[in-house]
């Protein structure tokens, strides 16, 4: 079972879907892996689902899914937990996944291919000032010690928070309206566009104009 949208990608790439018997909602890509049953979403998925599946091995985060991965260890259920601070991380993550699907071969193949990818990425720009939201209640965003705060500045981009060394951060609004970011990314499926420019004060931000 997979309760991690990145991990589910991972398993269909590596060619593995079949061992694949139940993931969440927001496990959308490839468009196959929609078919899968479906165990709740990423935040709060079932735990009587996933033990009715009875795994023999579930794919979790953290920090999100703390409190549901505490549940699952209680029930001893084995676990593999997922936390790459960054890109290196997370292609020594596929082949540890690999390596525990039985798909060695393939793994490194598909790390060399991404290995490669990212070699040619050369931005071109100066870096362009990113705020990422993880929630809303409460404000929460990445600091440098992050995964994604290592994606945006391969792809040219610039976390206006990555002066700050906590991974998930919790902020105020006042602080991303001073730090006036080109580029707003919302990465949570409960706010919506139109609601993030209705914010009092967030009219000044250059990412809202």
């Amino acid at each position: 079972v997979s309760l991690v949208p990145s991990i589910t990608e991972i398993i269909f790439a590596l060619g593995c879907e079949d061992y694949l018997k139940g993931n969440t909602i927001y496990c959308d890509y490839p468009e196959s892996a929609r078919q899968i049953y479906k165990v709740g979403d990423f935040s709060n998925p079932s735990i009587e689902k996933i033990i009715a599946l009875k795994p023999t091995l579930v794919f979790a985060t953290m920090p999100e899914q703390k409190i549901v991965i505490h549940k699952l260890k209680q029930l001893g259920v084995n676990l593999f937990i997922s936390q790459p601070k960054d890109i290196e991380g997370m292609l020594e993550e596929i082949k540890k996944i690999a390596q525990v699907l039985n798909a060695r071969n393939k793994g490194d193949s598909l790390v060399s291919a991404l290995q490669n990818e990212l070699n040619q990425l050369k931005p071109k720009t100066e870096p362009v000032p990113i705020y990422v939201e993880l929630s809303a209640t409460p404000l929460m965003t990445i600091g440098s010690g992050s995964f994604i705060n290592d994606v945006i500045n391969r792809a040219g981009g610039s976390n206006i928070f990555a002066d700050l060394a906590q991974e998930y951060p919790v902020i105020n609004q006042e602080a991303v309206i001073k730090r006036n970011p080109a580029v707003i990314l919302i990465l949570h499926p409960l706010t919506k566009k139109e609601e993030v420019k209705k914010r009092i004060g967030w009219q000044k931000i250059r990412a809202v104009q």
